[in-house]
């Protein structure tokens, strides 16, 4: 028996019970359109996970119009995120890490065997749900720290968590990129995070009803930039970028060059508004969210 504990690093373990991924049109990098539909995609690779926005410990009054929350109304989806969410709840540092590290290292393979570029390749916790506690923070934090090479980021009303993960790194995080939810309910929480972020590292997702109030929660933030409107949101990039046809000859060409079955070949593929926006996933500014469209 060791007399002392030793820290052990988990690794990319698989373990029994595995989290279930999200197939995200917004997020995913390689999908395949559906055919005579613009919007309609098999998603390959899953690079999300999501829980139920319905057990969120942090909700304000803002979130009685959750966009997520709505999604729960499809028995495959609420099933999906009750596995997660009931998996998560209450665990340990040590139990997260390896069930964070296993959804991770999935997606990077399957981004590295449909030769997604590096600049294309991000992972979205919680695209549905909320952060449970510190520990899965600090899990997030750990594993982001394994993949170099992929851009994990995420949305949180944790604000407090966020704070203590800044005071218990001494104001350093992995290359985890995190945005603050802002809104007019918890502007104070969120500015108590700034107050003690000097170094800017996190950035803030100004909410509300319409354009205009997101504009207004951005002014409580001296020197931060008020950050542009969700590019998706307002259309300016479609929910899926599909290749051109001069890619999608290209690519088919090489794929039967290659020995592949023409059958197996799909038509068109083509990757999320998230993906091709990246502004989010580089954490490279703030931004805005608004309820009307």
């Amino acid at each position: 028996m060791l007399d002392t504990e030793q820290v052990v690093h988990l690794g990319r373990v698989h373990t029994p019970v595995e989290l279930k991924p999200s197939g995200n049109r917004k997020l995913s990098p390689y999908q395949h359109q559906k055919k005579g539909h613009a919007t309609e995609a098999t998603v390959v690779v899953k690079n999300a996970m999501g829980t139920l926005a319905s057990e969120c410990k942090w909700r304000t009054p803002f979130c009685e119009g959750c966009y997520a929350q709505a999604s729960e109304v499809y028995p495959n989806v609420h099933a999906l995120l009750s596995h997660n969410t009931g998996h998560i709840k209450g665990k340990r540092w040590g139990d997260l890490v390896p069930l964070f590290d296993t959804l991770v290292h999935d997606a990077e393979v399957e981004m590295i065997k449909r030769n997604v570029p590096l600049e294309d390749r991000i992972y979205r916790p919680h695209w549905d749900g909320e952060l449970d506690s510190f520990d899965e923070l600090e899990a997030w934090n750990t594993v982001a720290g394994y993949y170099p090479d992929m851009k994990v980021y995420m949305y949180t009303r944790a604000h407090h968590l966020v704070h203590q993960l800044l005071q218990y790194h001494g104001g350093k995080t992995s290359n985890l990129v995190i945005y603050l939810s802002v809104d007019r309910d918890n502007i104070n929480t969120a500015l108590a995070v700034k107050n003690f972020d000097p170094k800017g590292l996190i950035k803030y997702a100004y909410c509300g009803d319409t354009w205009e109030e997101t504009e207004e929660v951005a002014s409580h933030f001296e020197g931060e930039r008020k950050g542009p409107r969700c590019p998706e949101l307002t259309g300016k990039i479609p929910l899926i970028v599909w290749e051109s046809d001069e890619e999608r000859t290209a690519r088919r060409s090489n794929a039967m060059e290659a020995g592949m079955s023409e059958k197996r070949i799909p038509d068109r593929v083509g990757k999320g508004a998230c993906v091709e926006c990246g502004m989010c996933p580089d954490g490279i500014n703030n931004v805005r969210f608004a309820q009307e469209r």
